[in-house]
Protein backbone atom coordinates (compact mmCIF):
# COMPACT_ATOMS: atom_id res chain seq x y z
CA UNK A 1 0.00 0.00 0.00
CA UNK A 2 1.20 3.56 -0.88
CA UNK A 3 1.75 5.92 1.60
CA UNK A 4 -0.75 8.21 -0.20
CA UNK A 5 -3.43 5.10 0.00
CA UNK A 6 -2.51 4.77 3.77
CA UNK A 7 -3.30 8.62 4.19
CA UNK A 8 -6.75 8.10 2.74
CA UNK A 9 -7.12 5.09 4.48
CA UNK A 10 -6.58 6.79 7.87
CA UNK A 11 -8.84 9.95 6.88
CA UNK A 12 -11.28 7.59 6.19
CA UNK A 13 -11.10 6.19 9.66
CA UNK A 14 -10.95 9.27 11.40
CA UNK A 15 -13.54 10.23 9.69
CA UNK A 16 -16.15 7.04 10.60
CA UNK A 17 -14.77 7.91 14.63
CA UNK A 18 -15.46 11.34 14.47
CA UNK A 19 -19.22 10.06 12.98
CA UNK A 20 -19.54 7.48 16.05
CA UNK A 21 -18.27 9.76 18.55
CA UNK A 22 -21.30 12.12 17.20
CA UNK A 23 -23.75 9.48 17.48
CA UNK A 24 -22.64 8.79 21.16
CA UNK A 25 -22.98 12.47 22.07
CA UNK A 26 -19.58 13.19 22.43
CA UNK A 27 -18.33 16.84 21.36
CA UNK A 28 -15.71 16.82 18.43
CA UNK A 29 -13.29 19.83 19.44
CA UNK A 30 -10.11 19.35 17.83
CA UNK A 31 -9.38 17.18 14.66
CA UNK A 32 -5.18 16.35 13.59
CA UNK A 33 -4.37 18.58 16.25
CA UNK A 34 -0.93 18.96 16.75
CA UNK A 35 1.95 20.09 19.36
CA UNK A 36 5.49 20.10 17.32
CA UNK A 37 5.89 16.80 16.03
CA UNK A 38 3.31 14.89 18.22
CA UNK A 39 -0.29 14.91 16.55
CA UNK A 40 -3.64 14.00 17.94
CA UNK A 41 -6.44 12.03 16.08
CA UNK A 42 -9.41 13.85 17.44
CA UNK A 43 -10.04 15.86 20.76
CA UNK A 44 -13.58 15.36 21.93
CA UNK A 45 -15.34 16.48 24.91
CA UNK A 46 -17.87 13.90 26.88
CA UNK A 47 -19.80 16.05 30.31
CA UNK A 48 -16.41 17.11 31.48
CA UNK A 49 -14.36 14.93 30.37
CA UNK A 50 -11.40 15.56 27.87
CA UNK A 51 -10.97 12.29 25.39
CA UNK A 52 -7.89 12.26 23.29
CA UNK A 53 -8.51 9.96 20.56
CA UNK A 54 -6.36 7.32 19.12
CA UNK A 55 -7.44 6.00 15.72
CA UNK A 56 -6.52 2.89 14.29
CA UNK A 57 -7.34 1.92 10.65
CA UNK A 58 -7.17 -1.46 9.04
CA UNK A 59 -8.06 -3.12 5.74
CA UNK A 60 -8.94 -6.04 8.07
CA UNK A 61 -10.30 -7.43 10.84
CA UNK A 62 -7.17 -8.00 12.64
CA UNK A 63 -7.22 -6.10 16.11
CA UNK A 64 -6.68 -8.66 18.63
CA UNK A 65 -6.87 -6.82 21.82
CA UNK A 66 -6.34 -3.27 20.07
CA UNK A 67 -4.24 -2.21 22.57
CA UNK A 68 -0.78 -3.01 21.14
CA UNK A 69 -1.98 -0.93 18.45
CA UNK A 70 -0.38 1.89 20.50
CA UNK A 71 3.46 1.68 21.10
CA UNK A 72 4.96 3.18 24.31
CA UNK A 73 6.49 5.86 22.64
CA UNK A 74 3.33 6.51 20.96
CA UNK A 75 1.86 6.57 24.31
CA UNK A 76 4.19 9.07 25.92
CA UNK A 77 3.76 11.56 22.95
CA UNK A 78 0.07 11.30 23.45
CA UNK A 79 0.18 12.26 27.23
CA UNK A 80 2.26 15.13 26.50
CA UNK A 81 0.52 16.56 23.44
CA UNK A 82 -2.92 16.58 25.35
CA UNK A 83 -1.24 17.94 28.42
CA UNK A 84 -0.31 20.77 26.04
CA UNK A 85 -3.50 21.03 24.56
CA UNK A 86 -4.74 21.24 28.20
CA UNK A 87 -2.35 23.73 28.99
CA UNK A 88 -3.03 26.39 26.06
CA UNK A 89 -6.94 26.33 26.59
CA UNK A 90 -6.41 26.49 30.54
CA UNK A 91 -9.02 23.63 31.01
CA UNK A 92 -8.95 21.71 34.51
CA UNK A 93 -11.07 18.68 33.33
CA UNK A 94 -10.48 14.76 33.72
CA UNK A 95 -8.95 13.27 31.02
CA UNK A 96 -9.25 9.73 28.83
CA UNK A 97 -7.00 8.11 26.42
CA UNK A 98 -9.34 5.78 23.91
CA UNK A 99 -8.28 4.11 21.25
CA UNK A 100 -10.83 3.40 18.29
CA UNK A 101 -10.22 0.89 15.45
CA UNK A 102 -11.74 1.25 12.54
CA UNK A 103 -12.42 -1.29 9.14
CA UNK A 104 -13.51 1.74 6.61
CA UNK A 105 -14.50 -1.09 4.25
CA UNK A 106 -17.17 -2.22 6.76
CA UNK A 107 -18.13 1.10 8.98
CA UNK A 108 -20.51 -0.58 11.43
CA UNK A 109 -17.17 -2.47 12.54
CA UNK A 110 -15.80 -0.13 14.84
CA UNK A 111 -14.34 -1.11 18.42
CA UNK A 112 -14.05 1.46 20.67
CA UNK A 113 -11.78 0.72 23.56
CA UNK A 114 -12.08 3.61 26.66
CA UNK A 115 -9.48 4.49 28.76
CA UNK A 116 -6.66 2.22 26.49
CA UNK A 117 -3.47 3.74 29.10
Amino acid sequence: MSKTDKKALGKLGEDQAVEYLIAFGYAILERNWRFGQKEIDILAQLANVLVVVEVKSSLLDNWNDGRDRITPLQEESLRIAALEYLEQNTWEMEIRFDLILVQPSNPKNIRHIKSVF
